[in-house]
C-alpha cells in the first residue's frame, strides 16, 4: 500500500517562529553577516601648531635657537579601516575625517573608531602612520605641526619661513 507524503510521519522537525525567535531574544542576524560585531573606542586626537618667528644667536656657539609662538591649528586628519572590507558598511565605519578649525593654540577632539587596524592620513606628513586599537585600550593621537626654521649662516642666523615639519605620535594613554 503507498502511502501520500502528507501521511507520513514528521520525525525530528521542529519548527520555531520569528515571534518565539525574538521572546526568547535569540539574535536572528544571519551567520554570515556582513554586519561586524564591532566595540568602538575613544580615540584622542589632538593638533598644535607652533611657528618659529624669530632666530637668535646663540652666544659663544655657531647654532641659533628659535622663539616660537602658537599658530593657526587648522587641520583635517582622515582615519581609514586596514584590513576590513568596507563594502556594504556605514561609511563611517571604513573612514573617520577629524577637522580642526581655525584657531591658534592646541586643539583636541574625540573620535569613537572601531576596534582594530586604523591607517592615519595627514596630508604633508612624513608618512601614513599606523593606529592599533585593542579592546580596553584608550588611545591618542597627537598632531604636531612646526612652521619655519632656523639657519646659522656667516655668523648671523636666518629665518626660513618656508619650511614646515609635521610629525603623528601614536601612544596609549596611561
Amino acid at each position: 500500500m503507498k502511502r501520500g507524503l502528507l501521511s507520513m510521519p514528521l520525525i525530528g522537525l521542529v519548527l520555531i517562529s520569528t515571534a518565539s525567535l525574538e521572546a526568547a531574544s535569540i539574535p536572528l542576524a544571519p551567520p554570515g553577516s556582513i554586519e561586524p560585531r564591532e566595540r568602538i573606542a575613544a580615540v584622542r586626537v589632538s593638533h598644535r601648531h607652533r611657528a618659529i618667528v624669530e632666530c637668535v644667536r646663540v652666544p659663544q656657539r655657531a647654532s641659533c635657537v628659535g622663539r616660537v609662538a602658537e599658530a593657526d591649528t587648522a587641520a583635517v586628519v582622515r582615519f581609514e579601516r586596514m584590513g576590513v572590507v568596507t563594502v556594504g558598511l556605514n561609511p563611517a565605519q571604513g573612514a573617520v575625517r577629524v577637522v580642526f578649525p581655525h584657531q591658534a593654540g592646541p586643539q583636541e577632539q574625540v573620535v569613537s573608531l572601531a576596534v582594530g587596524g586604523w591607517l592615519v592620513d595627514w596630508p604633508e606628513s612624513e608618512k601614513l602612520e599606523r593606529l592599533e586599537i585593542k579592546p580596553g585600550t584608550r588611545m591618542q593621537v597627537a598632531l604636531a605641526t612646526t612652521s619655519g626654521a632656523c639657519e646659522y649662516k656667516d655668523d648671523t642666523c636666518e629665518l626660513l619661513p618656508g619650511v614646515r615639519e609635521r610629525r603623528i605620535r601614536i601612544s596609549e594613554v596611561q
